[in-house]
C-alpha cells in the first residue's frame, strides 16, 4: 500500500499521539463513556467493526485526499454553522485508528510499527491528516480542546458576526429547547444511539459581554446509512441554535460537546437564534416550520425502530461499517471528492462483515475494551515505536 509523503517529524507524531491520548483519556474518565451500553445495538461489537474499518482501510483512503486537497483545506472548509465533517469526525479517525493499533500491541507486545514501514508510514498519515486538518479548523491552531481555556471556537469572525446578527429575544427558549430534544432523539436512533450530529463550540465573545455558545445538529437529512429515510427525509440536514450567554462558564471536550455552569443555564440566556444554514447563507427557522420538522422527525423515528428492532443479532454489530463509514465520508464530500464514497463504502462493507464475524466468534473481548474502562491519568495509547 503506498501512502502520501508526510510533512511531520516522527517525533512530532509521537507526540501528537501523546497529547490525543491524553485527552481521550480524560474526556471518557469524565464522561464514563467506557461502560456505555444498548438494548437494542451492540455497543461494542460495533466498536471494534470501527477499529478494524478505520485500521484497515483509512491509511490509503486519506492519502489519496491528502494528494487532491490540502488538509489544512478541508479544515478551513470545516469553519462554518451546521458543518459536517465536525470535531466528532476527527475524534473517530484518531480514537478508532489508535484503538485498533493499540489492539495490536497488547496482543503482541509490539507496536505495528516497530518492524513494519508499511504500518509505520499508515500511522504517520492518520495522524498528519488529523492534526492538518485540527490546527486549520480550531481558531487557536491547537488540535484538542486544552487547558486552561478548553474552548471549542472554530468560527471566524465573520461568521460570529453573522450569527450575532440573527439574535433575538430569548423568548422562544422553551420552543427551542423542546425542539431540539425531539429532533435530538432522532438523531440519536438515526446514528445508531451515537451522539453523532451533536457539535457545541464556542465561547465567542461579544461586544455586549456576553458570550455565544453554539448548539447544532447536523446530518438530519442523511442519504448514506443504509436504513437512512430516502423517501420522505426531513427538509434540512442541520439546525443551529445561538445563545448568547452572561455568565456562564463552558468547558468543551473532543466528543464535541459542552459542559457549562451551571448546568442549566437558562435563566441567563440573554437572545437566542435559530437557523439552518444552506450552501452557506443562515436561513432562520420560524416557529412553524420547527414545529413541523419535529413532527416528521417523530413520525420517521418510530418507523425506523420499527425496521431496527427485526435486525437479526450480528447485524447489531455488523451495522458499525456504516456507521462509522458515515464519519468518513464527509471530509471527502467537503473536499469535492464524492466520487470516492462508493469506494469508502464498499471498503467498510468488506472489513466490516469480517470483523463482525471475529467479534462474534471470539471467546473473549478485545483486551483493548479492558484499557478503556481502566484510565488513568497518563496517555492511553503507547508512544510511536522509535519515535524520539
Amino acid at each position: 500500500m503506498s501512502v502520501a509523503t508526510t510533512m511531520m517529524s516522527s517525533a512530532e507524531v509521537d507526540a501528537a499521539i501523546g497529547e490525543w491520548g491524553i485527552a481521550q483519556s480524560e474526556s471518557m474518565r469524565r464522561e464514563r463513556r467506557g461502560s456505555l451500553s444498548s438494548e437494542l445495538f451492540d455497543i461494542r461489537g460495533r466498536t471494534w467493526v470501527g477499529f478494524e474499518c478505520y485500521y484497515r482501510a483509512a491509511p490509503r483512503l486519506l492519502a489519496e485526499l491528502a494528494e487532491r486537497v490540502a488538509p489544512e483545506e478541508i479544515g478551513r472548509l470545516m469553519k462554518r454553522p451546521g458543518s459536517r465533517p465536525y470535531y466528532l469526525q476527527l475524534f473517530i479517525l484518531m480514537s478508532n485508528y489508535l484503538s485498533a493499533r493499540e489492539q495490536r500491541l497488547l496482543v503482541s507486545g509490539r507496536a505495528p510499527e516497530a518492524d513494519d514501514e508499511e504500518e509505520a508510514a499508515e500511522l504517520h498519515t492518520v495522524v498528519e491528516f488529523f492534526t492538518r486538518v485540527a490546527r486549520a479548523y480550531r481558531n487557536d491552531g491547537r488540535s484538542v480542546p486544552s487547558a486552561p481555556e478548553f474552548d471549542q471556537r472554530v468560527l471566524g469572525p465573520e461568521w460570529v458576526a453573522t450569527c450575532a446578527g440573527l439574535l433575538q429575544g430569548p423568548e422562544r427558549q422553551l420552543e427551542v429547547q423542546r425542539a431540539i430534544a425531539g429532533l435530538q432523539l432522532y438523531g440519536f436512533l438515526l446514528h445508531g444511539e451515537q451522539r453523532d450530529g451533536n457539535f457545541d463550540h464556542g465561547p465567542y465573545e461579544l461586544e455586549d459581554g456576553t458570550s455565544l455558545l453554539l448548539h447544532e445538529l447536523n446530518d438530519l437529512d442523511n442519504d448514506f446509512l443504509p436504513w437512512a429515510e430516502r423517501e420522505r427525509p426531513l427538509a434540512v440536514s442541520n439546525v443551529c441554535v445561538a445563545y448568547a450567554l452572561r455568565d456562564v462558564e463552558m468547558r468543551f471536550s473532543i466528543f464535541g460537546g459542552c459542559v457549562t455552569d451551571p448546568v442549566d443555564f437558562q435563566s441567563r440566556v440573554e437572545c437566542l437564534a435559530v437557523f439552518t444554514v444552506e450552501d452557506d447563507v443562515p436561513r432562520p427557522l420560524e416557529p412553524a416550520e420547527l414545529k413541523d420538522l419535529v413532527r416528521h422527525s417523530q413520525e420517521l423515528q418510530a418507523a425506523l425502530y420499527g425496521r431496527l428492532v427485526e435486525w437479526p443479532q450480528i447485524e447489531r454489530t455488523r451495522y458499525g461499517r456504516w456507521l462509522y463509514a458515515n464519519h468518513l465520508v464527509p471530509f471527502f464530500a467537503i473536499a469535492g471528492a464524492g466520487d470516492r464514497v462508493e469506494e469508502i463504502g464498499e471498503s467498510f462493507r468488506r472489513i466490516g462483515h469480517e470483523a463482525a464475524e471475529e467479534f462474534a466468534a471470539g471467546p473473549d473481548l478485545p483486551a483493548i475494551f479492558h484499557n478503556h474502562t481502566h484510565l488513568d491519568e497518563g496517555s492511553m495509547f503507547s508512544p510511536l515505536a522509535g519515535g524520539k
